[in-house]
């Protein structure tokens, strides 16, 4: 029986630090998604401004 509990106590140690890790790897991700979005909106508020001027000349 004593294996067993060790081996249960492996399973969740590992099983936890594989949560860990991805929790890790999706906070990585998460951080990049935000940074190309705050791009991307940038750009579009450029774009938003490239028609202004056009418009108020003619």
């Amino acid at each position: 029986m004593a294996k067993i509990c060790i081996s249960d106590a492996k399973h969740i140690r590992y099983k936890r630090k594989m949560e860990g890790q991805a929790k890790i790897a999706y906070g990585v991700a998460n951080a990049k998604l935000m940074d190309e979005q705050g791009k991307l909106q940038q750009i579009m508020i450029r774009k938003a401004g490239y028609g202004k001027p056009r418009r108020e000349i003619w």
